[in-house]
């Protein structure tokens, strides 16, 4: 296919190019704006908005101006995104994202550079993790004070710390604990940051490991029912029965038979 190039428009052929373009773009779709006028004082705009006085005055209390810092940052929590999100406070701009337990495409995070290796430092038990549940900053502190230096974050899903370097707001470490399985409410630091203490969510075995759970059913006239349970090769029913025998001897079968439909016998350890 060959293109011909044409020459340049002389005024009649702009003139009707534009009448086209105005008939095109004023066709019937267009028939339900409604055109105002620019309002002429504050009023004039809060009558044309059907603003009250309240809203106007909610509006004044987050509004900063184009190029005027905000008073203060909020630090939040990017929950299963497992980033932090960076907020202006009165704005309520967001003013970053910052990658920290998952992989970011959009802004490079964990893909190639420097940051791909400190995601590789929260792999567990031998498993890259692409994936977090951002919870709970903690900003480093001097004597007790907020320094600014630095924000550590929990990853409540896979027991993991995250250190934030806030001079350029980049993660440079990530810390991945062997020892527990969850955490949450963390992190906690000390007030000059020698120590940052992770607490514990959910109870779970060592190096995440289950626990053999075996059941015993007998089936009675309203069907199959539980009876006991064993816990790695330790029962339930025999647990008490040993630790029963002394109570039974001691006060007789009758009474302790009483005191176990009651629901109200003792067992000393």
């Amino acid at each position: 296919m060959r293109f011909k190039r044409m020459g340049a428009l002389g005024a009649s052929g702009i003139a009707a190019l534009c009448a086209a373009m105005v008939s095109i773009g004023c066709g019937p779709q267009q028939a339900a704006q409604v055109s105002q006028a620019p309002a002429s004082s504050t009023a004039d705009l809060m009558k044309q908005r059907g603003l009250s006085e309240a809203d106007v005055s909610a509006a004044l209390q987050t509004y900063t101006p184009t190029g005027k810092k905000d008073e203060y940052i909020t630090f939040a929590s990017g929950g299963h995104g497992g980033n932090m999100i960076v907020i202006g406070v009165p704005s309520m701009r967001i003013l970053k994202y910052v990658g920290v337990f998952t992989p970011e495409p959009w802004q490079g995070y964990g893909y190639g550079d420097q940051s791909q290796q400190v995601l590789d430092m929260g792999s567990r038990f031998g498993k890259d993790m692409t994936w977090g549940d951002m919870h709970h900053p903690a900003l480093s502190e001097t004597k007790g004070d907020y320094d600014g230096k630095y924000i550590f974050v929990n990853d409540k899903a896979n027991a993991r710390i995250a250190v934030v370097d806030l001079h350029d707001f980049v993660t440079k470490q990530i810390v991945s604990s062997q020892l527990i399985e969850s955490n949450h409410g963390a992190t906690f630091v000390t007030p000059n940051t020698e120590y940052v203490i992770e607490s514990a969510q959910y109870p779970a075995p060592l190096g995440g490991g289950y626990a053999p759970i075996d059941y015993a059913f007998r089936k009675t006239e309203g069907g199959w029912k539980a009876f006991d349970v064993t816990v790695e090769g330790i029962s339930y029913i025999i647990t008490f029965r040993n630790q029963i025998v002394p109570r039974v001897e001691a006060d007789g079968i009758d009474k302790v038979t009483e005191e176990i439909r009651a629901g109200t016998i003792t067992i000393s350890e």
